[in-house]
């Protein structure tokens, strides 16, 4: 463990990206600065990036979050006036924590310490933390609405709209619903289409359900129910409303590696989860969904329908 560990940045709108690189600079060091961007700062290095909070609140968001970690007291926070903060003006650091797009410029600053006769430190890189669609958390992305602070999807209200027309076949309530082949591996969303499947013979390999239709409490027939559960492995997750959960997108995502007769139950709403079941299940698979006031969409997984759900996947960001 290194002595004394400096690490910076804005910190506005503290997110898992920040705590992350936060945690590991305490795992180096016994004593962490951290170096908090001015106001003045903000103004002349980030004004494309406005509004910023004031540097006041986000040194409160910082305490607060050290103080919870119990680390307050190991804790320096200086205000950084230019590009390089505290790591070049002060010397007596051991190491400095960055994440991997700030790397080159921790490399510089360590030319720069040497010039001024001071030692070189350690640089300790930690990879970017991706969000649900695997780009970076970051406070941009935050303030811009498209992640919050976790890094899971917001759903925009540009696509509310979208999502309420189908994208597949309409199969109208009470209506027979066409059955795949055995061979062919099928996915259900939603507590009425999961029941009305299983009402006709149809066993869906995935299914994924949440106990609600339309935020009721949904009542699952015995008979029905002890259907869905036969022989079948059962994992719990959180997702919406209005964002994908991660732990459940990879769950999808490992599934259509090794699909076998599988059930999601979800805390919070499955509804988006129609589109991470088209994106990452294997070609020839078919997903049902429920469409209030239409009945049930039957999709059948094909290459461009890929593409269309990546398409819309790609405007949470």
């Amino acid at each position: 463990m290194y002595h004394s560990v400096v690490v910076g940045g804005t910190f506005d709108h503290l997110h898992t990206g920040h705590m992350t690189l936060l945690a590991r600079a305490f795992l180096e060091g016994e004593h962490v600065t951290i170096g908090l961007t001015s106001d003045a700062y903000v103004r002349h290095y980030k004004q494309s990036l406005l509004p910023i909070h004031p540097y006041e609140i986000r040194k409160k968001q910082l305490q607060a979050w050290l103080k919870q970690q119990g680390v307050f007291d190991r804790t320096t926070i200086v205000p950084i006036e230019d590009a390089y903060g505290p790591a070049v003006a002060q010397a007596g650091f051991d190491a400095i924590v960055v994440s991997r797009e700030t790397e080159q410029v921790a490399k510089k600053m360590n030319g720069l310490r040497t010039k001024q006769g001071m030692s070189p430190f350690a640089v300790i890189v930690i990879p970017m933390v991706p969000s649900e669609d695997r780009e970076a958390i970051s406070s941009t992305r935050i303030r811009n609405g498209e992640i919050d602070h976790e890094g899971r999807l917001i759903l925009p209200k540009s696509l509310r709209g979208t999502l309420t027309k189908p994208i597949g076949v309409v199969i109208a309530d009470g209506a027979p619903i066409p059955v795949p082949s055995k061979n062919i591996r099928s996915i259900s969303v939603g507590d009425t289409t999961t029941a009305s499947l299983l009402s006709q013979g149809i066993i869906p390999t995935l299914a994924i359900i949440d106990f609600h239709v339309q935020r009721q409490a949904f009542d699952w027939e015995k008979t029905v129910w002890e259907k869905l559960v036969k022989d079948r492995s059962l994992s719990y997750f959180t997702s919406g409303p209005g964002f994908i959960g991660q732990d459940v997108m990879d769950a999808v995502a490992r599934w259509s590696m090794h699909p076998g007769q599988t059930l999601f139950v979800i805390s919070g709403e499955e509804d988006l989860l129609v589109l991470p079941a088209i994106l990452y299940s294997p070609l020839g698979t078919f997903v049902y969904y429920g469409q209030p006031n239409a009945g049930i969409i039957q999709v059948a997984v094909t290459t461009a329908m890929k593409k269309k759900v990546k398409t819309l996947l790609s405007q949470f960001t």
